[in-house]
C-alpha cells in the first residue's frame, strides 16, 4: 500500500494530489451496513461500496489488462477502451477501480461496475505497471 498524502507524493504531484478525490477500502471482505457511518468511515466490502456509488449516478470502471476475464464473458460488463471514451459514453462523475499488479480486481468486484476498460497497447507488450497504467487512465478520463 502507499500513502497519496505522503511528503514526497505531494511533491511530486506538486500538489494535485490534493484536489483529485482518493477513496482507500479498508476492509474488503465486510459487508456495508448501509448506514451512513459506514461510508463517511470508508470501510465495508469494495463490491457492494461500487453497488453504493452507482446508486448515487457514479460511472465505475473497472480497469483491466485481458478482453476476456476468469468467469463467464457474458457475465462481465461490456469492455471499453480508453482510445474509444467520448463525452456521450462518460458520466460526469466517476470511479476507476484498479487492482494490484499481481492479481488485477477480484471477478465479484469487476461484475458490480458499468463497463471495463482497457488501455490499448502496441503488440507484443502484455501490461503497464500499475502506476504508469493509472496515470495514463486518469489523464485519459479526466479529459471527458
Amino acid at each position: 500500500s502507499c500513502d497519496a498524502f505522503y511528503r514526497q507524493s505531494v511533491r511530486v504531484s506538486m500538489g494535485h494530489v490534493i484536489n483529485v478525490p482518493i477513496l482507500r477500502v479498508r476492509d474488503w471482505r465486510s459487508g456495508l451496513s448501509g448506514d451512513n457511518d459506514a461510508l463517511q468511515s470508508k470501510s465495508g466490502g469494495l463490491a457492494e461500496f461500487i453497488t453504493w456509488l452507482k446508486a448515487q449516478n457514479v460511472q465505475c470502471l473497472a480497469a483491466v489488462v485481458d478482453d476476456e476475464s476468469d468467469d463467464k464473458k457474458d457475465s462481465q460488463p461490456p469492455l471499453i477502451s480508453l482510445e474509444s471514451l467520448t463525452q456521450s459514453t462518460t458520466q460526469q462523475s466517476w470511479c476507476c477501480v484498479l487492482g494490484n499488479e499481481g492479481n488485477g480486481i477480484r471477478n465479484e468486484v469487476i461484475k458490480e461496475c458499468n463497463q471495463r476498460i482497457k488501455i490499448s497497447m502496441a503488440t507484443g507488450i502484455d501490461s503497464l505497471s500499475l502506476p504508469v497504467a493509472a496515470a495514463i487512465l486518469m489523464h485519459g478520463l479526466g479529459r471527458m
